[in-house]
């Protein structure tokens, strides 16, 4: 499960003789930084064999570092395992960053450093990873063939970790993001082909769930004080009584996405939802 922690220091696993040959890339990231006055956010997120140390942040003077699917936040660094370039047979660790292009400034750079000395840059995060195949394949075609059939077969923004729903979802959360959000219409989790539906849920006077307008004297409606969405207790699994106290939805209440997130079962946005086991949302008709 996903285990988040703010982190003080700035990963220190750079790649022994990389410094000069990133340097240029580096420094017009800090550089961006200081102008904007923004701090890059650095976590620590642990999925798997996917680990996230810096978030990064979202890039608002180009339309470059996005796409309808994903949000490529300059300085994002993430560290997975795989097979090594030069020995197949043995596993070394991969930093994966996006970098502001030095030459085209306006355009991503993704870049991909082995801890055994190799580094490859570019367009995309599958150009990177199809160039690491490619040379594993010329390596040793046994072991290739043999990856090829399994986590070969993987593309390069799985193993940056942008596809995944727990690292998307902290991405949209980020300031800023919202510039990127509009791409998203027929993107994230949303079935491809069906525009978002936009729902106004305030102060509707039957249940969100179960669209009745009667109130049981075991299933009292319920309203939530900041987004003024209605539902039945029972039918929200709300079984304790409240006693008075004021009542927010899960959507409204402390750490909940600050962009109301769509459902992975339809394209209605907001309402009475509640999170899955798998980090996405969805309504509770669904």
């Amino acid at each position: 499960m996903l285990q988040l922690r703010k982190s003080i220091e700035n990963d220190g696993s750079d790649v022994n003789g990389q410094d000069d040959a990133i340097g240029s890339c580096d420094n017009l990231s800090e550089e961006r930084a200081e102008e904007n006055g923004e701090d890059a956010e650095m976590t620590q997120i642990e999925l798997g064999n996917l680990r996230v140390s810096n978030l990064g942040r979202i890039v608002s003077d180009s339309d470059h570092f996005h796409n309808k699917m994903h949000i490529w936040p300059e300085g994002y660094t993430a560290f997975r395992k795989f097979a090594s370039v030069k020995d197949p047979h043995l596993v070394t660790s991969y930093k994966m960053e996006v970098l502001r292009n030095s030459d085209i400034k306006a355009r991503p750079l993704f870049r991909v450093i082995s801890e055994d000395g190799l580094q490859i840059d570019g367009s995309t995060p599958n150009a990177c990873w199809k160039e690491i195949y490619c040379r594993i394949k010329q390596k040793q075609c046994n072991v290739a063939s043999e990856l090829e059939g399994n986590v070969c077969q993987r593309s390069g923004s799985d193993m940056f970790g942008f596809s995944n729903p727990q690292i998307r979802q902290l991405i949209q959360e980020l300031p800023n993001a919202r510039s990127c959000l509009k791409y998203f219409e027929n993107g994230g989790d949303t079935l491809r082909g069906y525009r978002a539906v936009h729902v106004n849920w305030k102060d509707l006077d039957f249940c969100s769930v179960c669209d009745m307008d009667e109130e049981y004297e075991d299933n009292l409606f319920l309203q939530c004080d900041k987004c003024r969405m209605m539902v039945h207790a029972r039918c929200y699994g709300e079984l304790e009584p409240l006693n008075g106290v004021l009542w927010l939805c899960n959507l409204c209440r402390p750490g909940a996405p600050r962009v109301s997130p769509r459902c992975c079962l339809c394209p209605v946005t907001g309402g009475a939802m509640k999170p899955t086991t798998d980090g996405r949302w969805a309504h509770l008709a669904c």
